[in-house]
């Protein structure tokens, strides 16, 4: 979803090569990180002058103001477990903690942003409430990207024409991206970890490669804490909640 933001706000022409950025984080602050460009030295994009700016706040943390454009993705909760799991052993290799361990942690108040129940029925109430905040689902994204991008230029505001929606399309493709992973990694390169394992497949089903106890624990984890949300889990993953 950043990498879209980017290419829209720069309408389909955004380079992170040798001659560009060289990185996404060179033109995205991370408000939780401190290596990624500052607020203050956050270059303005495309001909609109926009900033883009990454979080991965719940809503608590990070209030909603009125002069910005907020697009919030979820994906699978088991999916979502892969993926942090992936990423730690990335950054720790062998110093990872055991598998048990992530997933306890990831079903705890301890998960880094908060559980995956509240932080995604925070974003859902955010959107309903608010019409300058549009949640996305990661399995929406992989289904019909066109579709998407053009749902996250008309809430930014950015009108594209067919070539620069091409551009835009093309750009944010998995295998685009992947053949430039260097250009997206999430973190510094670790002494300790792998390199080129940032995004291992992109693909929509992860949660189906996680093993069934863990699935079960994290499913069941949901399931409670998602009784009585707004969000309707049923119509989106009807296995957590069918």
């Amino acid at each position: 979803m950043e990498q879209i933001l980017f290419e829209i706000a720069m309408l389909g022409q955004g380079y992170l090569g040798d001659d560009g950025a060289h990185h996404i984080y060179a033109v995205s602050p991370w408000i939780e990180s401190s290596w990624a460009v500052t607020m203050d030295a956050a270059p303005r994009l495309g001909p609109g002058g926009l900033r883009l700016i990454k979080s991965h706040m719940p809503t608590k943390l990070l209030p909603i103001g009125a002069k910005a454009r907020y697009v919030y993705v979820t994906r699978h909760p088991v999916a979502c477990f892969a993926s942090c799991a992936d990423f730690v052993g990335m950054l720790l290799g062998p110093l990872a903690p055991s598998r048990k361990t992530l997933l306890e942690w990831f079903c705890s108040e301890r998960m880094w942003w908060g559980p995956w129940p509240d932080h995604v029925e925070g974003w859902w109430q955010a959107a309903q409430s608010h019409s300058n905040v549009l949640f996305v689902h990661f399995e929406e994204m992989r289904a019909d990207l066109p579709a998407i991008v053009d749902r996250v230029a008309a809430h930014i505001g950015v009108q594209l024409s067919p070539d620069e929606r091409d551009a835009v399309i093309r750009k944010s493709t998995f295998d685009y991206m992947k053949a430039r992973e260097d250009q997206f990694s999430m973190a510094p390169p670790s002494p300790f970890g792998e390199t080129g394992d940032f995004m291992p497949s992109g693909r929509s089903d992860r949660h189906g490669d996680v093993m069934l106890p863990e699935r079960a624990r994290i499913i069941a984890f949901c399931r409670e804490r998602m009784r009585g949300a707004s969000y309707p889990i049923a119509r989106f993953y009807p296995d957590i909640m069918p």
